[in-house]
């Protein structure tokens, strides 16, 4: 905190202020609107109500009250706290000297500032009101707050406070922390806003999450005791004890053991199983980019809420639904780290067989590819090369019909998830040397080939014919990002096809499809978070499949996703649902 003087400013004489009106003062870029009570005090504040700008010296007062005219917001003169309304507005110090008003204009202490800001934030985040939200994160970036500390910040308030753990906010934080590296200043109010905005949805209201305390650090031994707590998390969270297992994972970060050591601890939790359509793991993944990004002071924080998340997940692997591929792995697990030792072996392989067996063969189809891709010495990287452009392929086959059925439980959200789940897998083999991984790629196949069921009939599947233009790479780029807002998707797949047939930087139109995500082209918040998730793992991945010659896949179901007809209210459905299962019994039909 910084001690510093007042800096009077003579304003006016006491004299031309008359009791219960206001008086506007001008001075250094700065409005102040000056009032005297009935009782002879005096009050000064911001003039411009922190509500949308509209001018306070036009409000009338009562006792210490100030009703703005416009809104009816109303602030107690005494402290700018808002009684009716939302943000408190700005007092200034003000005294009469020689019968005149003096006000104290200086500016304040740039921490006191940002704590002030900060409690609005987090005001507007339990109240859910976005306004309020988007006016705090101005001020923040306006007062020098890093985009490191407003991600931190949103990742912090998601692990407190959500229910169940780590939600879609951790890893929107994540990528929109990529995205406005590109931005200057308040350019990054928006990127920024659809964070908090889901953030705000996903949390409204709800109090801070009780996390039971840690363990004693001195029961763990940083040296040869170290593998032995791994194991023994890993026992907690398989046996679903959330507050011992919380409580040794806080340990464990305070005894001092490296990040990169619970890290593998984690990540082989998320190996176990095939947890909540694979979010655990893409989670988990992002909260490690983001602590190498900010440094592990908040490690228990973030983590603990990944755990949660991890032991309160739902086991799809265990469903009867997944039962064929339960029996699979379970055969060949014992056979996992011999597999895993001939990575690299390979000296050629028939990829086109398994990516032809997870689109569109028999599950015997996809294991068995697998596996003798796996026996043949096939390095992960290149299995997770064809999963990915599978799952890039099941974006540009999707049905959109099903997702019109209130009788179904499927939507474009759903395929979204395969692309983005295989490039977690894909962290998770550059993170985790071991044996495990494989297991995670066995679900990778299952996860992206039962989606099959959600194809369109392949007589109705179109053909993309690039469209070579000869215009410059930003009218080229203007033309697609047109075609997707107008919704006309083949068009806008005929466009980028031949755009990335014709360009190697496509730095551009990744650029302009993150900003396209980020806008308001869909509404919800989380389908704003999946479709900006979905651009940033359509980019990367298109860089990943370098040279291949079905590169552009990723880029392209992505396209697809953002220029379709996109149902994000499905209330339809819901109450389909509900008659069904209230007069009927019957549970909602899922296809994949």
């Amino acid at each position: 905190m910084i001690e510093r003087e007042p800096v009077w400013v003579r304003a006016f004489p006491e004299e031309e202020l008359c009791e219960g009106k206001g008086k506007l003062f001008k001075h250094g870029g700065k409005q102040v609107a000056v009032f005297k009570l009935e009782d002879g005090r005096c009050f000064a504040v911001d003039n411009l109500c922190p509500h949308e700008g509209y001018p306070l010296v036009q409000g009338h007062v009562r006792d210490c009250v100030l009703t703005c005219a416009w809104h009816n917001y109303k602030f107690d003169l005494r402290d700018g706290s808002c009684i009716v309304g939302d943000e408190a507005v700005t007092c200034f110090p003000l005294r009469i000297m020689d019968g005149h008003v003096e006000l104290d204009l200086s500016e304040p202490d740039p921490s006191l500032e940002i704590q002030k800001t900060y409690k609005s934030l987090e005001a507007g985040i339990y109240q859910r009101r976005p306004g309020q939200m988007a006016r705090d994160l101005a001020r923040l970036i306006r007062l020098g707050v890093t985009p490191k500390e407003i991600a931190l910040e949103a990742a912090r308030y998601d692990a407190v406070h959500a229910e169940y753990g780590t939600t879609h906010v951790l890893p929107l934080a994540v990528d929109v922390l990529e995205i406005v590296k590109r931005r200057t200043g308040h350019d990054a109010v928006l990127p920024w806003l659809s964070v908090y905005e889901l953030l705000s949805e996903s949390s409204v209201r709800l109090a801070p999450r009780e996390v039971p305390e840690a363990i004693d650090p001195g029961l763990i031994d940083p040296g040869q005791g170290v593998e032995r707590c791994g194991e023994r998390l890993l026992s907690l969270i398989e046996e679903e004890e959330t507050e011992a297992a919380q409580a040794l994972l806080i340990a464990a970060i305070g005894s001092g053991v490296a990040l990169t050591e619970i890290e593998s601890w984690l990540l082989r939790a998320c190996c176990e199983h095939f947890l909540s359509f694979g979010h655990p793991l893409i989670f988990l993944t992002k909260a490690f980019d983001l602590l190498k990004e900010v440094g592990g002071e908040d490690a228990a924080t973030l983590l603990s809420a990944n755990l949660l998340g991890i032991i309160l997940g739902t086991r799809e692997d265990t469903l009867p639904t997944w039962s064929f591929c339960k029996k699979k792995v379970k055969e060949l697990e014992p056979r996992f780290a011999e597999l895993f030792e001939k990575q690299g072996q390979a000296v050629d392989w028939r990829r086109e067989e398994l990516l032809a067996a997870i689109l569109g063969g028999k599950r015997d189809d996809v294991y068995a590819a697998l596996l003798a891709a796996l026996e043949t010495g096939v390095l992960v990287s290149s299995i997770l090369n064809v999963l990915s452009i599978a799952a890039a392929e099941r974006l540009l086959r999707f049905n959109p019909e099903i997702e019109r059925d209130p009788g179904l439980q499927h939507g474009w959200l759903d395929i979204t998830h395969r692309l983005t789940f295989v490039r977690a897998v894909r962290e998770l083999s550059r993170r985790l040397q071991h044996p495990a991984v494989l297991k995670c790629l066995f679900f990778a196949c299952e996860f992206v080939h039962r989606a099959k069921a959600l194809d369109i009939d392949e007589d109705k599947r179109g053909t993309i014919n690039p469209v070579p233009v000869l215009s410059s790479i930003e009218k080229q780029v203007d033309a697609i990002v047109t075609a997707i807002r107008n919704r006309h998707d083949e068009s806008a797949l005929m466009l980028t096809d031949g755009f990335l047939r014709q360009n190697d930087e496509i730095g551009v139109l990744e650029s302009a499809l993150e900003d396209l995500a980020l806008g308001d082209h869909m509404v919800r918040p989380i389908f704003i978070a999946h479709a900006v998730k979905t651009v940033r793992v359509a980019f990367l991945e298109h860089r990943e499949l370098a040279g291949d010659p079905l590169q552009s896949h990723p880029v392209l179901g992505c396209v697809r996703f953002l220029a379709s007809e996109v149902m994000e209210r499905r209330f339809t459905q819901l109450s389909h649902e509900a008659v069904n299962f209230v007069l009927h019994g019957k549970v909602p039909i899922t296809l994949a």
